[in-house]
């Protein structure tokens, strides 16, 4: 569950309620999610590392994807494609 909430979630969770958000952001954001998630999951196994007690990798990537989702749209912002007209009612109910 933690691969799955931080690799979709900042698209999902974010990307549909804020207008800001790019595709560029979201693709980055999942890579990111996946990436650390994955190689952290794997070393932690082979013992190449631990964390701190309460610390999972999973909340890492979390946190991790969620700002380079911000960041990523942020940066993209001005190369994106409007918004549809009907997306933008949506975003703004």
């Amino acid at each position: 569950w933690g691969l799955f909430a931080a690799t979709l979630m900042p698209s999902l969770a974010v990307g549909l309620n804020w207008a800001g958000g790019t595709r560029a952001g979201a693709l980055a954001s999942m890579g990111v999610g996946l990436g650390v998630t994955l190689l952290g999951e794997t070393l932690g196994f082979l013992r190449v590392y631990s964390l701190p007690a309460g610390v999972t990798v999973s909340g890492l990537a979390l946190v991790l994807a969620l700002l380079t989702y911000l960041l990523v749209s942020r940066l993209t912002r001005r190369s994106a494609p409007a918004l549809e007209p009907d997306v933008k009612l949506v975003l703004e109910a």
